[in-house]
């Protein structure tokens, strides 16, 4: 199976500088095998509708759609998952957490269903259990990159740094140009307020990755954090610039509104 499930919906910076970017959890379009012709033509064709509509944005519908396609196929772990991801983007974080649990007893080792579960449990600052289920979605998959910077996420936000400075260190071990490594690892050193350390690391994933907004954005509140005025403008100056190319409206409205407060 294909999966898109990109970027996750929840980005933070430990109570510093809340950025977000790509708030859909993913969804899987493509067809599972083994299954009668007629049967998987239809399920397929109410997977594909609702994965449409969820992308546009219209939530009802996709949900109508894909329970449709579940009374098809109720054994079918992929469905369960997508409308449970659909679900966590309404913020019916109950339901969400009742279908990815679906998925996974139907499929256990469906790390994507676990990483999904895990930033579903995070929106409701249940962090032990996001923990938890990325943890499980890495000893699946010990490649899933996002699993383990959702991790370093929960870590961080649960006040645990020394733990995700060492997923990061792990991550950076084996990715050593992974730019969000690098911003996550800086983002962490910002929490601990390390000034320095942050702004080191935040280098670093702009030089990989020099498109990175809330890269910029967090460069902005560690140099505010020294004093060091005019390097943060430019810094959130250059973070309002990309928000605005790459069409971050959130990004976007925070950064101004630091501008904001910086120049009153």
């Amino acid at each position: 199976m294909t999966s898109i499930y990109g970027r996750v919906g929840w980005v933070a910076g430990a109570c510093l500088l809340l950025l977000s970017g790509g708030c859909q959890l993913g969804l899987m379009p493509s067809q599972p095998p083994t299954r009668p012709p007629a049967t998987s033509t239809r399920r397929d064709q109410l997977n594909q509708a609702g994965v449409q509509k969820a992308q546009a944005g219209d939530y009802a519908a996709a949900i109508q759609l894909l329970t449709q396609a579940i009374e098809l196929a109720p054994q079918d772990a992929e469905l369960y998952y997508n409308r449970g991801s659909v679900y966590g983007d309404m913020g019916q974080h109950q339901e969400a957490v009742r279908d990815f649990t679906k998925a996974i007893q139907l499929q256990p080792t469906f790390a994507e269903a676990y990483n999904n579960r895990g930033i579903t449990y995070a929106r409701g600052r249940n962090y032990a259990q996001a923990i938890a289920d990325f943890s499980q979605a890495i000893q699946i998959n010990p490649d899933f990159t996002d699993a383990y910077i959702n991790r370093v996420k929960a870590y961080r936000l649960q006040g645990n740094y020394q733990a995700a400075l060492a997923d990061c260190n792990a991550l950076l071990q084996k990715q050593p140009q992974l730019a969000q490594g690098y911003y996550q690892r800086g983002s962490t050193w910002l929490a601990m307020k390390a000034y320095r350390k942050a702004l080191a690391d935040l280098d670093t994933a702009l030089r990989y990755n020099p498109q990175l907004a809330a890269a910029y954005a967090q460069k902005g509140v560690a140099h505010r954090a020294l004093g060091e005025r005019q390097q943060a403008v430019e810094a959130w100056q250059q973070a309002a610039q990309l928000f605005k190319q790459q069409n971050d409206r959130d990004g976007l409205a925070q950064v101004t509104r630091l501008l904001q407060q910086l120049v009153r």
